[in-house]
């Protein structure tokens, strides 16, 4: 599944190529981010027999935080 998420950045990149500001593919890139993780977070809920949306949010919020750490870090360190 980690494919799906790695599928976001071309798309992102295909949008600054047609001319969107690079904020824009930045929004691009998370929101589909963030629909990727809901998705596999849904399927690994219903395949482990759990509540979906509770699933499909836990994750969306554990890569919003990975996220978020990983930006920090990076800040910090540069």
């Amino acid at each position: 599944m980690a494919w799906r998420t790695g599928l976001t950045v071309p798309f992102a990149l295909a949008a600054g190529l047609s001319g969107a500001a690079v904020a824009s593919s930045l929004v691009t890139t998370a929101g589909l981010a963030v629909v990727a993780l809901f998705l596999f977070g849904a399927l690994k809920s219903r395949v482990m027999h759990q509540p979906v949306l509770a699933g499909a949010f836990k994750v969306v919020m554990i890569g919003i935080l990975a996220a978020a750490a990983a930006f920090g870090i990076a800040r910090w360190v540069a």
